[in-house]
């Protein structure tokens, strides 16, 4: 079985290299999809500054958009699981918990 690992470029994209022998297989990742295909996320057009990793049983990874402030939850074969974003008040914001909405 192959180990890979998934390394966050500073564009925002994605890098993953399996390591199946003595020389890497990487591939470019700039998009990410759900597991049906249906909704697509470019991520040129995201600003992806950090990526997290949940260990089991729930193995998936975070990426945190810095300017839409949100975040990207995806599974280790790199499909979109959901997106996290704070609700936006209308108000000063004092004594106001944020939360997120999942889309």
């Amino acid at each position: 079985m192959p180990i890979s690992h998934i390394f966050l470029r500073n564009s925002g994209t994605l890098i993953v290299c399996d390591y199946t022998g003595y020389i890497p297989l990487c591939s470019y990742v700039d998009e990410l999809k759900d597991a049906e295909g249906n909704i697509t996320i470019d991520l040129m057009r995201k600003n992806m500054i950090q990526m997290k990793m949940n260990l089991s049983p729930d193995n998936s990874l975070y990426l945190i958009d810095e300017q839409r402030q949100s975040i990207l939850n995806i599974s280790v074969k790199l499909n979109l699981i959901r997106t996290l974003a704070p609700e936006r008040f209308h108000s000063q914001g004092w004594d106001v918990t944020p939360t997120a909405s999942v889309s």
